[in-house]
C-alpha cells in the first residue's frame, strides 16, 4: 500500500488472478468488491471492523487475467450516518479506469468509522474519470412478473465477523437473475444460440444487515426497466422473512461480437409476464 499522495488518495496494487475470472475470461463483477475492501483495510488499518451500508459500482472496461491493477481510495464525506469513500480501479499498463465505485461504511455500533490522519472532504485534484456518475433514475415497470430464488447460507460464505460478504450477495442476485431466465425456458446455452449476452454495467445496493450461516435467504426479483439495448432488475433480499438488502442491477445487451443488440423478444415477454 502506498502512502497517501498529495491529493488525498491512497493506492493499493494487485494483479488479476485466474480465480478472479468468470466464464467470459473477465474479472467477475462480484470479485471487484474484495479489491475495494482490501484497499480500504490497507488505507485505514486502525479503523477496526466496518459494516457496509451502501454500494455503488460502475463497470467501465473488463479486467483480464494477469493485468496489474491500482485500486485508489479516498474520503468523500463523513457524517453521523457513516463514512463515504470513493474508489477507482485502474489498469496500470495504460491507466485505463476499469471501475468506479462509492461505498458507505459504518461501525458495528452504527457510528462513523475512525479515519486517523485522514483529510476531510473530496480531494480537490481528483481526476474526473475517477468519479462515479450519479445513479440514473429508473421508472418502475408496473405489473412486471416477480421471481423468487431461495438459498440456505453456508458456513463457508461467512467472513471473519461471522457475516456474509457483500460479494456473495452480488453473486446471489446474479443467480436469481439466471434462475428467472431459466424458469421461463431461457438457459445460458439458449441465449448463446440466439447470439445474446447481457452484461452488468452498474450495481446499486442498500444493506440493512448481512446474512449469517444458517439463515434462509429469499430474493424477490423483477425487471424494473426495459429499453432497446439496456435494462435493469430490482432485487429485494429477505433473510428469515426480514428485508435486509435492496438492489438495482443495470445491464446492457450485446451480441457475441460485443456490439449493442436487442434481446430476444420472446425472452423479455416471458420475463415481464406478457406471455406465460
Amino acid at each position: 500500500m502506498n502512502a497517501m499522495d498529495d491529493a488525498g488518495v491512497w493506492t493499493w496494487r494487485t494483479r488479476v488472478h485466474i480465480y478472479d475470472l468468470d466464464s467470459l475470461g473477465h474479472v467477475n463483477n462480484a470479485n471487484y468488491f474484495p479489491y475495494l475492501q482490501q484497499a480500504t483495510e490497507e488505507a485505514f488499518p486502525a479503523a477496526g471492523v466496518w459494516q457496509l451500508q451502501h454500494l455503488s459500482m460502475e463497470y467501465i472496461t473488463p479486467a483480464l487475467h494477469g493485468a496489474g491493477l491500482a485500486i485508489h481510495v479516498w474520503i468523500e464525506d463523513t457524517d453521523k450516518d457513516g463514512a463515504s469513500l470513493g474508489y477507482a480501479v485502474e489498469r496500470e499498463e495504460d491507466q485505463q479506469v476499469l471501475l468506479r465505485a462509492r461505498l458507505v461504511w459504518e461501525t458495528a455500533d452504527g457510528g462513523t468509522p475512525a479515519l486517523p490522519g485522514a483529510p476531510a472532504g473530496l480531494p480537490t485534484t481528483l481526476p474526473r474519470d475517477y468519479q462515479i456518475r450519479p445513479a440514473r433514475p429508473v421508472d418502475e415497470l408496473p405489473g412486471s412478473r416477480q421471481f423468487r430464488w431461495r438459498h440456505r447460507v453456508r458456513g463457508y460464505e461467512a467472513g471473519r465477523n461471522g457475516e456474509v460478504s457483500a460479494a456473495h450477495v452480488l453473486r446471489w442476485t446474479e443467480e436469481a437473475r439466471a434462475g428467472a431466465a431459466l424458469e421461463v425456458g431461457w438457459s445460458y446455452q439458449r441465449m448463446g444460440e440466439a447470439d445474446f449476452v447481457a452484461v452488468v454495467i452498474r450495481h446499486e445496493f442498500d444493506f440493512r444487515r448481512m446474512p449469517r450461516p444458517g439463515d434462509d435467504v429469499e430474493i424477490v426479483s423483477q425487471i424494473c426497466e426495459m429499453r432497446r439495448v439496456r435494462g435493469a432488475w430490482r432485487h429485494d433480499v429477505f433473510c428469515n422473512g426480514e428485508l435486509v438488502a435492496a438492489a438495482r442491477v443495470s445491464g446492457g445487451f450485446l451480441n457475441s461480437a460485443g456490439q449493442p443488440h436487442p434481446p430476444p423478444a420472446a425472452l423479455i415477454d416471458r420475463l415481464l409476464g406478457r406471455i406465460t
